[in-house]
């Protein structure tokens, strides 16, 4: 990998990693404050324990992997292919979850909205390394 497609790549990586250790721990926390928004309540210790290993562990172990793949550049790839996968799988299931139940509020909007552009940037970087 060039030093042209490093630094963009860990500049994505570093943050998006800390981000989704971030909502992963609000998970492990509060896992209520992040169905919240969405208008879900967990009415069972069940339902906040599948919260928190469901989305906390899921997030944080992918912002986990996307920190240590920032570090270095051979790892880069890996962890671009990987990010494109999820983002780009919970953007395509959000937008079909929005076409089935005919609309959203305005926070599945932002969510789509980020999860495209988070999606967009992984793709483009994938890209750029491909073109060299």
């Amino acid at each position: 990998m060039s030093a042209t497609t490093s630094a963009p790549a860990r500049a994505f990586l570093l943050p998006t990693g800390i981000i989704f250790i971030q909502i992963g721990a609000a998970a492990a926390i509060a896992p209520q404050s992040l169905v919240a928004p969405f208008a879900v309540h967990l009415a069972t210790g069940d339902a906040a324990i599948a919260v928190r290993s469901g989305t906390g562990g899921l997030f944080a172990g992918l912002g986990v992997f996307w920190v240590w793949a920032s570090l270095k550049p051979d790892r880069h790839h890996t962890a671009l292919v990987s990010a494109a996968c999820v983002i780009g799988g919970s953007f395509l299931m959000r937008g079909l979850g929005i076409a089935l139940e005919g609309g959203a509020g305005a926070s599945q909007l932002i969510s789509l909205v980020l999860e495209g552009l988070g999606d967009s940037n992984a793709l483009g970087l994938l890209w750029r390394i491909r073109k060299g």
